[in-house]
């Protein structure tokens, strides 16, 4: 009898803190998979068996799902499905330009919603979060171009079922974007594909070839569609060193991999740069020039960028699209950012510089040499990382991090500085959610 009622006393006892376990767990399952915990899960039989505690479940989640080396589930079912796209569609929230620009013209607009997938350069973080042994500077250092796997892969017809391969100057060649459910991540050739089109008012046939999936170094920001979305500049241009820059591209980097926004200098920093009488209306003062040091100087190294338009309204076939071409540099020259438009700037050597203060208020002032190192010099600092673990830290807790340095202070924000400071050094972006789900910040919810 005496150990009878011992027993009821534990389960009396543990009995709250089982609850507690079964809602732990029940929370981490609603938010890694989108949907609501199944009566029937094994994680969560097993935890009201105490075979395993509400963490260990939680942290079985997060290493369900796996990728292969060619971007594949290795162990498709409904639950892997369910993981993956929770996270793509939470990478993809974190950019701030998610659709393509309108660039001008009707039909190639529409060609590039039928050929190009949006949701690529948010794979770039997919596929670091859920491949074994990849590491999380691949976002900022990888070199391939990075695409959705999808059920529909690629289309057979365009996204509104009208356009086949003939309607547009590729020909044969033509592939579609993929559509339907997501399956995984792929890797697009990126060798060219031969177009061909008739100008209809004087009858003149223009072939060529243009790699479409060309990647330009620097992980996702050297995507061609991370930089087609950010461009936002016509077929026309032509960046001058001055007016006319590849500025909301660097903008866009800004937010999007920093989590900060313009201006990020002080005006001590740039009175160097103030030209009282300069023609560029916003070197004449601190105030423009603190947000103009910082974008158009990391813009330097995408100095050859244009969207270049194939096909017209008055070509046969009529869709080809805007796609981005970069041209190489036949002039070297020493940087400088100099306060006067130059006719040649965009032929130059794309060197630039990483001018900045850090979240710590610390300067940054790094020489690049081209895109590819903008990348490297961004992933031997904090920021991004911080970054990326402010998103994933406020997607499982809900609290919202300003990553500025005027919070540096507050408990929450030291949780979430060891987080990045552990991110840069181990480089596992599943690891960072395994430490999320540890933090009280996480279970006292």
């Amino acid at each position: 009898m005496k150990r009878f009622y011992i027993i009821a006393a534990f389960l009396y006892l543990t009995r709250p803190n089982l609850a507690l376990g079964n809602q732990l767990y029940q929370r981490c399952y609603q938010l890694i998979t989108s949907s609501q915990m199944p009566q029937n899960d094994s994680r969560y039989l097993a935890i009201r068996r105490g075979a395993i505690t509400a963490l260990e479940g939680c942290t079985a989640l997060i290493d369900y799902l796996k990728l292969d080396e060619n971007g594949e589930i290795q162990n498709p079912d409904a639950l892997a499905s369910k993981i993956l796209f929770t996270f793509q569609k939470l990478h993809e929230d974190w950019f701030i330009n998610k659709t393509l620009p309108n660039l001008g013209n009707g039909r190639q607009n529409q060609a590039n919603s039928e050929l190009l997938d949006l949701s690529g350069p948010a794979a770039h973080y997919t596929y670091a979060l859920f491949t074994p042994g990849v590491r999380a500077d691949v976002i900022l250092k990888g070199v391939r171009s990075i695409q959705t796997r999808r059920s529909e892969d690629p289309a057979e017809t365009s996204l509104n079922g009208k356009l086949g391969k003939y309607d547009f100057i590729f020909g044969e060649q033509t592939i579609f974007a993929p559509t339907g459910r997501i399956e995984g991540i792929r890797f697009p050739s990126q060798s060219p594909w031969t177009y061909s089109f008739n100008n209809r008012s004087n009858n003149k046939v223009s072939e060529g070839r243009i790699a479409v999936f060309k990647h330009y170094g620097s992980g996702l920001i050297g995507d061609p569609i991370y930089i087609l979305k950010n461009l936002l500049e016509t077929a026309s241009f032509r960046a001058d060193g001055a007016v006319a820059m590849p500025r909301k591209w660097a903008k866009a980097v800004i937010s999007d991999l920093l989590c900060r926004e313009l201006p990020l200098l002080d005006s001590a920093d740039v009175k160097q740069f103030v030209v009282a009488d300069s023609e560029t209306p916003f070197r004449t003062s601190a105030g423009c020039t603190t947000c103009h040091a910082s974008m158009d100087q990391m813009a330097a190294v995408l100095r050859g960028v244009r969207p270049k338009q194939l096909a017209s309204n008055g070509t046969e076939p009529e869709y080809g699209g805007y796609f981005i071409h970069i041209d190489p540099p036949t002039k070297k020259q020493i940087y400088s950012w100099s306060a006067k438009a130059d006719r040649s700037y965009y032929q130059q050597t794309p060197r630039g510089r990483l001018l900045y203060r850090d979240f710590q208020g610390t300067l940054v002032d790094e020489p690049l040499e081209d895109l590819q190192s903008l990348g490297k010099a961004l992933a031997s600092r904090l920021d991004p990382y911080l970054c990326t673990s402010s998103r994933y830290l406020e997607y499982m807790t809900g609290y919202r991090f300003s990553v500025v340095k005027n919070q540096n202070s507050t408990l929450r924000f030291q949780q979430l500085m060891r987080l990045a400071r552990d991110l840069k050094k181990h480089q596992d972006l599943r690891l960072l959610l395994k430490d999320i789900v540890k933090l009280p910040l996480f279970q006292e919810l």
